[in-house]
């Protein structure tokens, strides 16, 4: 079978070694390959009522640092009791089975039989992409279901028409929603189930299928300004455009670098309150964490965009630059 190698010479994700590369300087990666068994994973043929074979396609899928590589087999022929997935190499997969929908966790360390009357009930999470307006996303947006309980797990739908998108067999759990348009990721600032509405972009999925309705803002606004300390302006200062909410966080916050008159530019600011903060040798902070950057929010600068602000937002009063 085909299996991959990581750096140092590992065949688990788990073990890679990361590799760090300066400005300038040069790496040698050696990889010592390694041959692994061929597995076998057999599944018996559901039947139908009257005894024959039952409509049955099971895909047998495995993600890698983010990206997943699938293997579909077709229906057994009429007669046979059995199904099997060959030259499969050892690690992690998932299983998926469409009738009734299951999905099944595989350690893969040696050949065996799937019980398919095992593994997780799954349900259809299904809904539509609006802007804070309540009008659908212009175009072809990509929507990316990301599980926050397992590292494994990651579904990817295209939506074509009307901004609808559907995921055919999800597991409970707690999951993360996340939307790309034009190769750029967009926020996403509320999501919607019933009458019940949440900040943020986790979704819970429970026992029955899911229907939701996702808000995505446009990050289509600039703000700029200065970074001065004493009325001089101060260059290589991080800045931050931090928003008001926590639940969005990751999703809204926004980060430059002064230049060498103070001067900075946030970019692609979706509608929302912030504070701007400036944080002398602050690079090495962790500026998604709200705890760390609590502190330097109330000598900030708060700012509000709305749908109506237009492209460019100019501060009318410098940003104070704070030291660590």
């Amino acid at each position: 079978p085909i299996s991959l190698t990581y750096f140092d010479s590992t065949t688990d994700e788990a073990l890679a070694s990361t590799i760090v590369l300066a400005g300038g300087n040069r790496e040698e990666a050696d990889f010592n390959l390694h041959a692994v068994p061929a597995l076998h994973l057999t599944l018996e043929a559901p039947r139908a009522e009257d005894g024959t074979n039952a409509a049955f396609t099971p895909m047998l899928q495995q993600t890698i640092f983010g990206a997943t590589s699938s293997q579909r087999l077709p229906s057994p022929p009429y007669g046979e009791k059995t199904i099997q997935f060959d030259g499969v190499a050892p690690g992690h997969y998932e299983l998926a089975l469409a009738d009734p929908p299951r999905i099944f966790d595989l350690d893969a360390t040696v050949s065996q039989l799937v019980d398919i009357n095992s593994g997780t009930p799954t349900v259809i999470v299904s809904g539509n992409l609006q802007t804070p307006t309540g009008s659908a996303l212009p175009g072809e947006s990509t929507v990316i279901l990301h599980s926050l309980d397992s590292a494994h797990r990651q579904y990817t739908t295209q939506t074509t028409y009307r901004s609808t998108f559907s995921f055919a067999s999800v597991p409970p759990g707690s999951w993360e929603l996340g939307v790309e348009s034009s190769n750029k990721s967009m926020p996403i600032l509320s999501i919607s189930t019933g009458s019940r509405t949440h900040f943020g972009s986790q979704v819970t999925v429970r026992d029955r299928p899911l229907s939701l309705t996702v808000t995505s803002g446009f990050g289509e606004t600039g703000i700029e300004g200065f970074a001065r300390i004493n009325g001089k302006g101060v260059p290589g200062v991080m800045m931050v455009l931090v928003p008001r909410s926590k639940s969005a966080w990751q999703a809204l916050i926004r980060r430059d670098q002064s230049n060498s008159d103070g001067s900075f530019s946030l970019r692609d600011a979706v509608p929302g309150q912030y504070t701007v903060v400036a944080i002398q040798d602050g690079w090495t902070l962790d500026w998604t964490d709200p705890q760390v950057l609590a502190r330097y929010l109330p000598a900030g600068i708060s700012v509000t965009v709305t749908g109506a602000s237009g492209k460019l937002i100019t501060l009318d009063r410098p940003v104070p630059v704070q030291t660590r």
